[in-house]
């Protein structure tokens, strides 16, 4: 179980960091 927490809890990161830069790229 903690296992597959983990495993969201990074790929929601991941998503996180990839909106952000999208974010950032339309901004620039």
């Amino acid at each position: 179980m903690r296992f597959a927490i983990l495993v969201v809890h990074e790929l929601r990161t991941t998503l996180t960091m990839a909106i952000v830069a999208k974010k950032k790229a339309g901004l620039t």
